[in-house]
C-alpha cells in the first residue's frame, strides 16, 4: 500500500473512532460552534477594544452571552417544562369547549344527512379533533420533558459548550484556516464553498431562530397579558410552530381567540384576534426579509421539513441542526452541479 492511500485510511478510521467518542457529547460541541458562529463579530470587536487581546475579547464575549442568552434561556426552559403538564391537561379540558360548536353543527349536519348517518359523522368530527389535539399535545410534551431530563447531565453539557466555546472564539481565525486548507478543493471552489455555506447557513438560523422566537415570544406575551394559563408553555409552542409558512403560531393564537369567543369574552378574543393578525404575523415579513436576503434563502418547504425532521431526530437542538444540514446540503448540491456544467 503506498504512502497517500494508507494515510487516507488511518484518518477515516481515526475519524471514525473519534466520532464514536464523540457522539455522546454532539449537542454542547454543536450549540458551540453556532454560539461562535453567531457571536464572531462581537468577539471580534471587543478584541479590537481592548488592544487586540483575542483571549481578553473571547471572555468577555462568553460573559455577555451567558448573562443575556444562556441565564434567562434556563430559566426560560425550566419554566417551560414546569408548566408544560398543566398546560397539557388544560388543553385537553379546553377541548370539551367544542361542545357547543359541535351541537350546532349537529343540528345541520342532522338536517341534511338523516339521524343515523348524521351522529356518526358528528362523532367521528369530535373524535378527530380529540385526537389531533391530543397527539399535538403528547409529542410536545414528550419534546419539551426529554430535554428536560437529567439535569446534571444537562449543566455538565452547558459547562463544555461554554468550555469549547471559549477557544472557539479566541481561536477562531487559525481554526477556520485549518479547516479551509484541509477541504479537498481547488482554491476558488474551496473559498466559494466556504463563503457560500457560511451565507446560507447564518441566514437560515436567523431567519429560523430568531424571527421564531421573536414571535414565539410576543405569543407569550400576550397570551400573559390576558390571563391566559400557560403563557410560557405556548409560548415555546408557538416558537416551534413559526417555522410553519403561511400559518404558523396562529395555529395556536387564532383557535385561542376561538375559544375565548366562544366562552362569551369577547373583549379578550377581539384583542389577542388583532394582535395575532397586525403584530405577531407581520413580523415574519418584516424580519425575516432583513435576517436572510433574497440569495441566501432556502425554500421554505425545505427549512420546515429539515427543521420538523431535526427534532424528531435530535430533539430540540434538532431545531437549528436540521436547516444547518440542509443548508450544508444545498452548497454541495450546488457546488457539484456547477462542477459537473461544460
Amino acid at each position: 500500500m503506498t504512502r497517500q492511500p494508507f494515510l487516507l485510511l488511518l484518518v477515516l478510521a481515526t475519524g471514525a473512532g473519534l466520532v464514536a467518542i464523540l457522539a455522546g457529547f454532539w449537542k454542547p460541541i454543536f450549540w458551540a460552534v453556532v454560539f461562535a458562529l453567531l457571536f464572531k463579530p462581537l468577539c471580534d470587536r471587543l478584541s479590537d477594544r481592548v488592544g487586540g487581546r483575542r483571549s481578553v475579547g473571547a471572555a468577555l464575549t462568553i460573559l455577555i452571552v451567558t448573562v443575556v442568552v444562556l441565564i434567562p434561556a434556563t430559566y426560560f426552559g425550566s419554566a417551560v417544562i414546569g408548566q408544560t403538564m398543566d398546560a397539557y391537561a388544560s388543553l385537553q379540558n379546553e377541548v370539551d369547549a367544542f361542545g357547543p360548536f359541535l351541537d350546532k353543527v349537529e343540528e345541520s349536519v342532522l338536517s341534511h344527512l338523516g339521524t343515523e348517518t348524521g351522529s356518526l359523522a358528528i362523532d367521528t368530527l369530535g373524535d378527530r379533533i380529540r385526537s389531533v389535539v391530543e397527539g399535538i399535545g403528547s409529542w410536545f410534551v414528550e419534546l419539551v420533558l426529554g430535554a428536560g431530563q437529567g439535569a446534571a447531565l444537562f449543566f455538565i453539557q452547558l459547562g463544555m459548550m461554554i468550555y469549547l466555546l471559549f477557544f472557539l472564539l479566541r481561536d477562531g481565525p487559525e481554526i477556520y484556516r485549518a479547516v479551509f486548507e484541509s477541504i479537498p478543493l481547488g482554491g476558488v471552489q474551496k473559498a466559494r464553498f466556504v463563503e457560500r455555506f457560511e451565507v446560507v447557513t447564518m441566514a437560515t438560523i436567523k431567519g429560523t431562530l430568531v424571527v421564531s422566537l421573536v414571535q414565539g415570544t410576543l405569543g407569550g406575551i400576550i397570551f400573559a397579558a390576558l390571563g391566559i394559563k400557560g403563557a410560557l408553555f405556548w409560548g415555546a409552542v408557538m416558537t416551534m410552530l413559526a417555522i410553519l409558512p403561511a400559518f404558523g403560531a396562529a395555529i395556536v393564537w387564532f383557535p385561542a381567540a376561538v375559544l375565548l369567543a366562544m366562552g362569551g369574552d369577547w373583549f379578550r378574543a377581539l384583542v389577542l384576534l388583532g394582535f395575532g393578525v397586525f403584530v405577531i404575523s407581520v413580523v415574519d415579513n418584516l424580519l425575516r426579509p432583513i435576517l436572510v436576503g433574497r440569495d441566501s434563502k432556502m425554500p421554505d418547504w425545505l427549512v420546515l421539513f429539515a427543521t420538523v425532521g431535526g427534532l424528531t431526530s435530535f430533539g430540540v437542538s434538532g431545531f437549528v441542526a436540521g436547516p444547518v444540514l440542509a443548508a450544508l446540503f444545498v452548497v454541495s448540491w450546488q457546488m457539484l452541479g456547477e462542477g459537473l456544467r461544460p
